[in-house]
């Protein structure tokens, strides 16, 4: 299965067709629950039914809903039995490809406060993120964005993926929210996490953090060179002629890793960090001869100068 494509890339989402049934005393003493298709009295019998589900394809979205919805129910607290997590993974997978990945908001954030410790990340997170970019709807995620992760879950066998998913799709919240420094935080965390060879979500990380450095202004990321495209992009920085040309070449690149609007942001800032250099340097400057200086029209410069001012980005007036 693939993860968010619309908007965020082609990014591996947590999927697995293999689900391990619990067995012992969890499958036996359960209290029966109902779901679509008759009572189901078991762990067990529900981690045949999620194995069903599983093997089959997307359109089964309803009865992948209802059977994820009565298992983690069922979870009051940790640890989270296996079965649960791999319902949970397939239903995010289900829900995103169907574009109905609103639905799965409200099931996961409930079971991760449910059973996870507030500063402890589980896999069940990366899911949580997931939903919320697909739906569009980053509020459900901030509250476990902005909690600090102090450890990593030890009662299941989390995997690397879903961590850098965590981190990623984490930047990709705080960007769509403009709070850049928190997204390239985020991003490091990303590159910064060990790992046997590099992800494809680590590179779709390192593109979207070189993007970031450049609205904040800031030098460029210690990281392994993981795209040279969007490293190129540095040799530009301060310049934002040079940046437009940068970026009108590579738009085919940045359409298809979903970066454009980000690349344009990037544009934005250096032409403003350009205007606040001739603020810094004279005194008063006729808009046409600012205009002339940065090769825009006398219209933007004003829309520009005018922008800067209502954010106090630097004391001035247009006469």
């Amino acid at each position: 299965s693939s993860g968010i494509n619309a908007e965020y890339g082609d990014i591996p989402s947590n999927s697995s067709n293999d689900i391990p049934m619990e067995t012992g005393e969890a499958a036996t003493t359960s209290a029966s629950v109902v779901v679509e298709g008759g009572p189901v009295q078991s762990l067990q019998d529900l981690s045949r039914r999620v194995q069903a589900l599983m093997d089959g394809d997307s359109g089964r979205e309803k009865e992948v809903l209802e059977v994820t919805r009565s298992l983690t129910e069922r979870v009051t607290e940790g640890p989270i039995p296996s079965i649960v997590l791999g319902a949970v993974h397939h239903m995010t997978n289900v829900l995103c490809q169907n574009g109905t990945a609103i639905k799965g908001i409200l099931i996961v954030k409930k079971l991760i406060t449910r059973a996870c410790s507030p500063g402890i990340l589980s896999s069940l997170h990366s899911d949580l993120l997931q939903l919320c970019l697909a739906a569009k709807l980053p509020s459900p995620a901030l509250p476990f964005l902005d909690t600090h992760i102090t450890d990593i879950t030890t009662t299941e066998d989390i995997d690397v993926q879903h961590i850098l998913q965590y981190f990623y799709y984490g930047g990709c919240i705080y960007s769509s929210l403009s709070n850049f420094p928190r997204a390239l935080h985020f991003f490091e965390m990303c590159l910064s996490f060990p790992a046997q060879q590099t992800s494809v979500i680590q590179v779709a990380a390192y593109q979207k953090a070189v993007l970031v450095t450049l609205i904040l202004g800031r030098c460029k990321p210690n990281h392994l060179i993981l795209s040279r495209p969007y490293f190129s992009l540095f040799g530009a920085e301060g310049n934002a002629e040079k940046l437009a040309a940068s970026i009108a070449q590579m738009t085919p690149t940045l359409e298809k890793h979903d970066n454009l609007g980000l690349a344009k942001q990037a544009l934005e800032s250096v032409r403003e960090r350009e205007i606040a250099k001739f603020h810094d340097t004279f005194v008063s400057l006729k808009l046409s001869s600012l205009a002339s200086h940065l090769k825009l029209t006398v219209a933007e410069i004003e829309k520009r100068i005018g922008k800067m001012i209502n954010c106090s980005q630097f004391p001035a007036q247009i006469c």
